[in-house]
């Protein structure tokens, strides 16, 4: 199949990371596959390209809706198989550029939609009616969970047409043990952190929605800990709050790609976050042998549906003194961390491997209608 992949950004996000590695088993499969970026974020442009991965910049949105993409995108996709757009504004120009080809009578590609994350329809309501026009446009929508799903299903979109899948990643053939001296050696002398202090992290984009603030304020309680936050701001007036705690065992990582060299450095993976998909920094976490302390929301819990064994520690939303609570009781027992561990790393390799959802979405290609 020639496959076409539509994003609007290319930065360095769960999206990108499960995309990275949707493709790569697509290339395995002998499909041939190139990524269009349109707009301005494109940090991980590099890393695609440097893994063998064609990508095209050369068509640029204007601020607004750009309305010119559509003759170009025309021009440049007529001759795939499959258009896949990521996200909703991706969703809203392959929309239009579907109804351009039913009207210039081009021969259609089937087009497909995934949609990583829907924090739009609660911090913009009015992207509600574009996800009902535009998602009817499509030949299939891959949700990553099942309140995406459910989502769809309530503004009218036909139920063949919506296929749920679980987001993967490369899983480690065998569960390493955590923390690794090499990593943890690694990590302490890039940011000259006292040997003696246990290594925590949380990895996200840095956003109210993700609530680092309450992971800064459990480090404060506890000065034998460096806390590393590890993941670009993607709210300046946030990132300055954070930063004017002052938290002297917090340590401010930014974006990095070299992910699982900390993971592997860290004795233990927290996220207060208050909403998830699927959490692409849990499995990563996982994956590594980290034990994972997380709020207590579906986007976690949903890791838990496919394992009778516990798999993660789970503390009340927004609650400050249930964390420490939860984290003490964890830290004094080292079977429980040892289980969850094993738990969580089986629950992955068996549901969340990048083979297992690249199959999966292979059969949406196979069976979506144009």
């Amino acid at each position: 199949m020639k496959i076409a992949h539509i994003l609007q950004f290319l930065g360095v996000g769960g999206l990108e990371k499960v995309l990275f590695l949707l493709i790569k088993e697509q290339q395995k499969a002998g499909h041939d596959i190139t990524v269009y970026v349109y707009d301005y974020e494109q940090s991980w442009v590099q890393k695609y390209l440097n893994a063998g991965i064609k990508v095209s910049t050369k068509i640029k949105k204007k601020d607004g809706l750009d309305l010119m993409l559509i003759p170009k995108f025309a021009k440049e996709l007529k001759h795939f198989d499959i258009i896949h757009s990521h996200d909703l504004n991706p969703l809203i120009y392959t929309g239009i550029l579907k109804v351009f080809f039913i009207i210039t009578l081009t021969k259609q590609p089937k087009f497909i939609h995934t949609t990583h994350g829907m924090e739009h329809i609660k911090y913009t309501p009015k992207t509600k009616f574009y996800e009902y026009i535009f998602a009817r446009l499509t030949d299939g929508i891959i949700t990553v969970s099942q309140n995406y799903f459910d989502f769809y299903k309530s503004i009218g979109v036909k139920l063949k047409k919506i296929h749920n899948i679980d987001n993967g990643i490369d899983v480690p053939k065998e569960l390493a043990s955590t923390p690794c001296p090499e990593y943890r050696n690694f990590l302490l002398q890039k940011y000259n952190i006292n040997p003696e202090k246990k290594l925590w992290c949380t990895l996200a984009r840095v956003v109210p929605l993700k609530d680092q603030k309450l992971l800064i304020l459990l480090a404060a309680k506890r000065p034998d800990v460096s806390l590393l936050i590890i993941g670009p701001s993607g709210n300046e007036e946030y990132w300055n709050e954070l930063l004017s705690m002052k938290i002297e065992n917090v340590i401010f990582c930014d974006a990095q790609e070299n992910i699982n060299d900390y993971l592997k450095g860290c004795d233990l993976f927290l996220s207060a976050s208050h909403h998830e998909g699927l959490p692409i920094s849990v499995l990563e976490a996982g994956a590594m042998g980290l034990p994972c302390v997380l709020s207590d929301i579906p986007g976690h819990r949903v890791l838990q549906r496919n394992e009778k064994e516990e798999i993660a520690v789970f503390f009340q939303l927004k609650s400050l003194d249930d964390l420490v609570n939860v984290v003490e009781d964890l830290e004094s027992n080292p079977e429980k961390q040892k289980l969850f561990k094993k738990n969580l790393f089986n629950n992955i390799t068996k549901f969340y491997s990048a083979q297992t959802m690249y199959n999966k979405v292979q059969k949406v290609y196979q069976v979506a209608k144009c």
